[in-house]
Formats: C-alpha cells, sequence, structure tokens
C-alpha cells in the first residue's frame, strides 16, 4: 500500500476531526514527554 502526500493529508484530517485539535495536542505533548525520557 503506497501512499502519496494527499492521502497522508487526508488521514490526518479524518484524525483530527476524529479526535479533535485538544486531544491531537495533549497527545503529542505525552508523546514528547516520552521520548525525551529515553
Amino acid at each position: 500500500m503506497n501512499l502519496g502526500p494527499t492521502e497522508l493529508i487526508l488521514i490526518l484530517v479524518i484524525v483530527i476531526i476524529l479526535f479533535g485539535v485538544g486531544r491531537i495536542g495533549r497527545i503529542a505533548g505525552e508523546l514528547g514527554s516520552g521520548i525525551r525520557a529515553f
């Protein structure tokens, strides 16, 4: 399954709509702090 830039943007938009921008920001923050812990 080969994903182009258009498909990736579409998936990103769907994820943002499903989870909401606030939750995405919180998840990204948790990921960032988790990566920093290593």
